[in-house]
C-alpha cells in the first residue's frame, strides 16, 4: 500500500489502528474513572441496603420500647411525687412534716427517760452495793 509515495505495510496500519484504539480507551478511562468508581460504589452500597435497613428498623424498635419504658417510669415517678407533695404540703390536718416533728419530740423524750433510767439504775446499784456491804458486815459480826 502506498500513501503519497510512502509504502506502508498493512501490519503497520493495523498496529496504528490498535494504538489509536488503546489511547482512546485509556483516555476514556482516565476521564470517566471517577464516574465509574462512583457507580460501582453505589451498586455495592445498594447490595448492603437491606441489611442496613433491618439494623435501622431493629434499632428504632428498641428505641421506641425504651422510650415507652421511660415514659411509664416517668408517670410512676410523677404519681409518687404528687403523693409526696400531698404529704409534705400544709394543706390538711396531718402531714409528713408534722409527723417528723412529733417523732423527733418523742425521740427526745425517750432519750431523756433513758438518761433518767441510767441515773436511777446507778443509784439503785449503789444502794444494792451498800445493802450487800451492810448484810456482809452484819453477817460477819454474827459469826464472830
Amino acid at each position: 500500500m502506498t500513501f503519497d509515495g510512502l509504502e506502508i505495510q498493512p501490519m503497520a496500519i493495523l498496529t496504528g489502528i490498535w494504538l489509536v484504539i488503546l489511547i482512546a480507551i485509556v483516555t476514556f478511562l482516565v476521564k470517566f474513572w471517577p464516574l465509574i468508581k462512583g457507580f460501582v460504589t453505589a451498586v455495592e452500597n445498594l447490595k448492603e441496603l437491606p441489611a442496613f435497613m433491618k439494623r435501622t428498623d431493629d434499632y428504632i424498635e428498641e428505641s421506641i420500647e425504651s422510650q415507652k419504658r421511660q415514659d411509664d417510669e416517668l408517670h410512676a415517678l410523677s404519681d409518687l411525687t404528687q403523693r409526696i407533695r400531698h404529704q409534705v404540703e400544709n394543706d390538711h390536718d396531718t402531714n409528713l412534716r408534722d409527723d417528723v416533728t412529733d417523732a423527733l419530740v418523742r425521740i427526745d423524750q425517750i432519750t431523756a427517760w433513758t438518761g433518767r433510767h441510767e441515773i436511777l439504775s446507778d443509784e439503785h446499784r449503789d444502794q444494792v452495793a451498800k445493802l450487800k456491804a451492810w448484810v456482809t458486815e452484819h453477817d460477819q459480826k454474827e459469826h464472830t
